[in-house]
């Protein structure tokens, strides 16, 4: 007989998502409003730093400008994906269910 895949929907898994989401959420979000915001009163993003391949060699290129909401953003982005491909963690105790605590 052939199995489905099922993914785990359990109250524990959803935690550890939402607690790996408000990382990203908390790093990605601030840079897209002040970015947001530059853009609303100044027309434009100031970018500011820029960084160079190598400066010794006279013929070469600058990579791209970006400013500290570009370095979140993608700080976020890459939060999100490394979390996305963890395997989830055990408990604290390294079982992977909770033990029901039975009261007499």
């Amino acid at each position: 007989m052939m199995k489905l895949a099922c993914p785990d929907l359990s109250l524990r898994s959803l935690a550890v998502w939402r607690r790996n989401f408000l990382v990203w959420r908390k790093l990605a979000i601030p840079s897209l409003l002040g970015n947001l915001a530059d853009r609303i009163v100044f027309g434009k993003v100031t970018d500011f730093l820029q960084m160079w391949l190598f400066r010794s060699i006279p013929i070469t290129w600058p990579w791209p400008t970006f400013n500290v909401a570009d370095v979140l953003l993608l700080a976020g982005v890459g939060c999100l994906m490394i979390f996305s491909f963890m395997p989830e963690s055990k408990g604290l105790w390294g079982t992977s269910k909770p033990e029901k605590i039975v009261r007499k």
